[in-house]
């Protein structure tokens, strides 16, 4: 009963063309993957490596090396913190072969929530005082060994989903999160703040905030909708975009907003990606968005992809798009000529789907096939509101791809989607 149990992890080998290489495989079958947040995964060595949330009292952060389909056992990161640790961002640091994760370090709050499932493994608490760390790690014979542990954020209120990014121009460190540090007692407020951090794991200038933030009310309990940020590192920036909503005098508008980010100094301050083309949400389940960004470094631009919705007499009218920004924080058509303003990007597939996920990765790969593809879920058609198929779209350069969630990443011509 997925609204209540917990999960277990699968994964399935792509092409560099998108196309599936095998079978689904189980990753971890403990059945106790957090439902609160996705996984997270890196290529690095020759392999994959997956992070993920493992249920709990409290929960812990999983990790687990990926070569093959074969069975491998799950992994325990180990912390010095004895409370709740989940919502991992994970990066790889090649420089000294050692991966970084940004987590969460304790009590959830308005966990990540699809179609009603009960989502709250690690806590759900208004007052949390939670906050952001990161932590190094490496492979020792097979197990993970920490090496050091940050504390990231600073505030007093809760800090909460960061991403993560390393920048080898820069050779910096960027993470952003959503934090209630600023909520006075609104349980729907929250901020957007980011902080740089060195390659030797300092922080670099103090935690600054990317958006004074809004009232992230969902009218209907049946998904939850926070900032959710990410980032992508991009050639001596940062790209950090997040959702946005805002009280209007007769509507609530949301809209995805980005900001480019210089070590510790903002230096394209918040701007519109896309805007959503609704209102006032209708009777029914609740609308709710996810978002990735990517750099290309071939073509030197940055990609955000978005899951995005369209009020009908029916319900939300869904789609999966995608906008293409320059590294100055120009908005580009698909054919890469400038968008002189913000739309609502630019659709790749369509479904009458109210709560749609998302990923994507870059393929670095010179020739015809350089690009990007998109993961996304869909509704099993006649199925129930929690059957999910897994599909994806191949986006070349200027262009929109022709018509399996979650993180993926290229290595050696393949791609994992877990």
């Amino acid at each position: 009963n997925s609204r209540s149990d917990g999960f277990d992890l699968y994964g399935i080998f792509l092409s560099q063309h998108g196309t599936p290489i095998g079978s689904p495989f189980r990753i971890s079958d403990r059945n106790d993957v957090a439902r609160s947040s996705p996984p997270t995964v890196v290529a690095a060595n020759g392999s994959f490596v997956v992070a993920w949330t493992r249920r709990g009292s409290p929960c812990r952060l999983s990790v687990q090396q990926v070569f093959n389909s074969a069975a491998r056992a799950d992994l325990l990161i180990e912390t010095n913190d004895t409370v709740h640790q989940h919502s991992p961002s994970l990066v790889y640091y090649p420089t000294t072969n050692r991966y970084v994760v940004a987590y969460v370090a304790g009590d959830d709050y308005l966990p990540m929530k699809l179609f009603g499932t009960s989502s709250a493994d690690c806590g759900d608490s208004a007052g949390s005082s939670s906050t952001v760390n990161l932590l190094t790690f490496h492979f020792a014979d097979g197990l993970p060994v920490t090496d050091e542990e940050l504390t990231v954020s600073t505030g007093s209120g809760a800090a909460l989903r960061p991403a993560l990014a390393y920048n080898g121009a820069l050779r910096h460190f960027f993470v952003a999160w959503e934090d209630r540090r600023n909520a006075a007692g609104d349980q729907w407020h929250f901020d957007v703040y980011g902080q740089s951090v060195s390659q030797a794991l300092k922080r670099v200038g103090n935690n600054f905030q990317l958006d004074s933030g809004g009232r992230y009310l969902n009218h209907d309990d049946s998904a939850t909708w926070t900032p959710r940020p990410s980032v992508a590192a991009g050639n001596k920036r940062f790209l950090a975009s997040w959702y946005h909503k805002e009280a209007a005098t007769d509507a609530e508008l949301w809209s995805l907003q980005s900001a480019l980010v210089v070590t510790d100094t903002v230096a394209v301050p918040a701007f519109t990606v896309a805007d959503m083309t609704f209102v006032d949400p209708p009777d029914g389940n609740a609308p709710t968005g996810f978002a990735q960004s990517l750099y290309h470094p071939r073509a030197n631009e940055y990609l955000v992809v978005l899951s995005s919705h369209t009020q009908s007499l029916f319900g939300y009218f869904s789609s999966v798009r995608v906008q293409r920004l320059t590294t100055n924080g120009t908005l580009l058509k698909t054919d890469g000529s400038i968008q002189s303003t913000p739309g609502a990007g630019y659709v790749v597939d369509t479904a009458l789907d109210d709560q749609l996920s998302i990923g994507a990765a870059v393929n670095p790969v010179v020739g015809t096939d350089t690009g990007y593809l998109i993961i996304y879920g869909r509704h099993a058609p006649g199925q129930h509101s929690q059957d999910f198929d897994i599909w994806r779209a191949q986006m070349l350069q200027n262009h929109l791809p022709p018509i399996l969630y979650l993180p993926t990443v290229f290595n050696k011509n393949q791609f994992l989607v877990d």
